[in-house]
């Protein structure tokens, strides 16, 4: 059984090694034809990788807070029993069903249990997160996922970015186009303001004199995580 803090620097050395080999392959680009091109490229498909790294990590990071101190996501399930057979059955016979706890209260249990289609847990948003995290976790726990404005945001863009990327629809490119217009210039996700042409160019222009928009990407979801052991 991992705890949170293992599912924390799991997926910090994840993204750390990520961050390597894109800056070995951009660096193997070096005197390329289509230079510009394939940076674009390498970075749109970076950003994908983090994207997916992060709805997996914020899954199994949950998962791993449930398992470890279970009791509230226990009652809540058991009074949304109750109440959903109330509403088919009737009072009486709700009244009479009895919420049989698991002995061993495992990762492969509390999946089972709360994901049970395995689509992972999805939020589009940082606030999304805290309330969900609030409905499973016990105080100790949720209270982690009480993030900053800033980090809410990075949650947001990343989501649109993937979003974008997946299939570069209209309605797509106009989300990720509103949230990073609402970006404060003085704020943490500053580097990521300006007008969104295209996409690759975006994410692999240079922001501060040293690392492309998609490492600097990277580099908040490692300082996010770092808040959520």
């Amino acid at each position: 059984m991992s705890s949170g803090r293992e599912e924390v620097e799991r997926f910090q050395r994840r993204l750390l090694r990520n961050i390597e080999y894109h800056e070995e392959l951009t660096l193997a680009l070096y005197g390329k034809t289509r230079r510009a091109s394939l940076e674009a490229m390498l970075s749109e498909q970076f950003v994908m990788s983090i994207a997916v790294l992060w709805e997996a990590f914020v899954n199994d990071l949950i998962v791993a807070y449930v398992v470890a101190a279970p009791s509230k996501y226990l009652k809540q399930l058991e009074s949304r029993i109750k109440q959903s057979t109330n509403e088919r059955y009737g009072k009486t016979v709700a009244a009479n069903i009895r919420f049989k706890k698991p002995k061993a209260f495992n990762k492969v249990k509390a999946l089972e249990m709360i994901d049970p289609r395995g689509w992972n847990i999805r939020t589009k948003k940082g606030e999304t997160l805290s309330s969900r995290a609030n409905d499973l976790l016990t105080a100790k726990y949720a209270k982690k996922f009480s993030l900053g404005s800033d980090d809410n945001q990075m949650i947001e863009i990343l989501t649109m970015l993937r979003n974008y990327l997946a299939h570069r629809s209209t309605g797509a490119r106009s989300g990720l186009r509103n949230v990073i217009s609402n970006i404060d210039c003085n704020g943490t996700n500053a580097p990521l303001a300006d007008k969104l042409g295209d996409i690759g160019h975006y994410l692999k222009r240079c922001v501060d004199g040293k690392n492309t928009r998609a490492i600097f990407i990277a580099k908040r979801f490692i300082d996010i995580a770092e808040k959520l052991k």
